[in-house]
């Protein structure tokens, strides 16, 4: 869960975070704050190993944070316009989806970008990743088409599923 520094004294740029145990009885709840945003962060998701969070903002960027200390390891930039999904692979690839209408992939660790997909008409609202890495899955703002990219051949041409149903 997280929110906005809206009516604190903070900042603009910076997001609190809290995060809940799987078992509450071990310990009370964890709370950071990551800066360094120049705008509204949309989403958030931990690293496979719990470690690390990434969070995506409207400032275009995807940052990389330290997930006890909140401090910014690496900053992802190259989308044209604000980062509105997020996914982290269980091989260290981060996957970005941005209103511009593509999805970034980045290597967790050096903070390159290994690929763009594009083949959206709008906005991307949703990602998912399988466990293996070989597939993702994507959903755009035009509501009722999600893309699954097979990413062992390169994720050049998905496959479009269309529903009668919006996909969030």
């Amino acid at each position: 869960i997280f929110k906005q520094n809206e009516t604190s004294k903070a900042p603009a740029d910076q997001v609190e975070v809290m995060a809940w145990p799987s078992r509450p009885q071990d310990q009370d709840p964890c709370q950071l704050t990551i800066h360094e945003h120049e705008s509204k962060v949309q989403v958030l998701a931990w690293s496979p190993c719990g470690t690390m969070i990434c969070s995506g903002s409207l400032d275009t960027t995807v940052k990389i944070c330290d997930a006890v200390t909140g401090t910014t390891k690496r900053t992802l930039a190259g989308h044209a316009d604000g980062v509105i999904s997020i996914a982290w692979g269980s091989k260290g690839t981060i996957y970005s989806g941005s209103r511009d209408h593509n999805i970034h992939l980045w290597d967790s660790v050096t903070g390159k970008l290994k690929k763009i997909l594009e083949g959206h008409t709008s906005k991307v609202l949703t990602l998912c990743v399988s466990p293996d890495e070989r597939y993702l899955i994507s959903g755009d703002r035009g509501g009722n088409v999600a893309r699954c990219w097979d990413l062992s051949e390169g994720g050049a041409e998905p496959v479009v599923y269309e529903t009668a149903d919006c996909i969030y």
